[in-house]
């Protein structure tokens, strides 16, 4: 018997951490997937719409991955569940179009690598501009430029991600969003819309957020997070806001955690706000320059601790706990 031992016993020494090996190491290259390549040249489709159409069995036991090659796909798409996309590098592969939405999301489905553009050149009768539209639906964002840049009027405002409706709970990590414009009414950087509350709750982590509008010729208004009615994750971020009549960095959010929060005004701004419906810890609120009305670091039932304030308390109501001010001195608790 004893010569048995030891084979056995070696099995277990070897294949156990080989198998927790492989179960850590699961990702959207997995060979499981079915692969399909999108090229200008060379590959299975020229299009990614096409490249979608043609997959019609997609499910948790029959997933897929398409494969994008560099270049400039000019393209709406409309995702599909259990259907994965990644580009070769968010400067190599590139989806843009001046449709309503560049991507629409699909549960169980994830975007990477890729840099995803919007014209914002026009709207429809449901839906605001978007670079990515996320409606009541949870995809994963990994590695991904966002950008829209001078969305035209009549707009009234215009999202890198937007989230709709309490189903719209999206993973976006180590990505960056940035919008630009001076004809548009409103700019956001991630969230929705609704003043009675879109209800999405999106995590956000490792994330860059620049949102500006200077030079704007009309009335505008700029917001890095908005998630009234459900609120935003946001971990290890940092959101910049600048240029609007009325900028605000985050409006609503469950947990800011670790992030930089900064807004910025201009000779125009009105109203400048750092967080407002939030809690937030081991953070930077930064509100400069002069508002001409408003102009507040925390703000309507705020909740921070452990955090530099740099700018005005505004509400009585919010909670402080172990903060201090950009001269290092402690903030009186409340």
């Amino acid at each position: 018997m004893k010569r048995f031992i030891i084979p056995i016993f070696m099995f277990y020494v070897i294949a156990i951490p080989m198998i927790t090996y492989a179960a850590d190491n699961k990702n959207i290259d997995s060979p499981s997937k079915k692969q399909i390549t999108v090229a200008k040249t060379g590959g299975d489709f020229k299009t990614i719409s096409k490249a979608l159409k043609a997959i019609n069995n997609a499910s948790a036991s029959n997933p897929y991955l398409i494969k994008v090659m560099p270049g400039i796909y000019e393209e709406s798409v409309e995702m599909k569940s259990y259907v994965d996309l990644i580009g070769s590098g968010q400067d190599n592969t590139k989806i843009t179009s001046s449709n309503v939405f560049t991507i629409k999301g699909a549960n169980d489905s994830t975007i990477e690598n890729i840099w995803i553009d919007s014209t914002g050149a026009t709207e429809s009768e449901k839906y605001d501009p978007s670079a990515i539209l996320n409606d009541n639906t949870s995809m994963t964002i990994n590695k991904v430029k966002v950008t829209m840049n001078d969305p035209v009027p009549p707009l009234l405002q215009a999202f890198g991600i937007q989230t709709m409706g309490s189903g719209s709970k999206p993973a976006i990590s180590n990505c960056t969003v940035q919008l630009k414009g001076t004809n548009q009414r409103g700019l956001i950087g991630i969230g929705g819309v609704s003043t009675t509350g879109d209800g999405s709750t999106p995590f956000i982590n490792n994330c860059d957020i620049l949102v500006d509008s200077s030079g704007a010729s009309y009335s505008s208004w700029n917001v890095g997070i908005r998630t009234r009615g459900g609120g935003a994750t946001v971990n290890n971020s940092r959101i910049k806001v600048s240029g609007a009549d009325y900028n605000q960095g985050i409006e609503e959010a469950k947990s800011v955690h670790n992030s930089k929060i900064e807004v910025i005004a201009s000779s125009n701004t009105i109203s400048n706000i750092g967080i407002e419906l939030a809690k937030v810890t081991n953070s930077e609120i930064i509100v400069k320059g002069h508002a001409k009305e408003v102009s507040c670091a925390v703000s309507q039932r705020s909740r921070i601790e452990n955090s530099l304030i740099d700018g005005h308390i505004c509400d009585k109501k919010s909670k402080i706990v172990n903060c201090w001010d950009d001269k290092k001195n402690p903030l009186p608790s409340q």
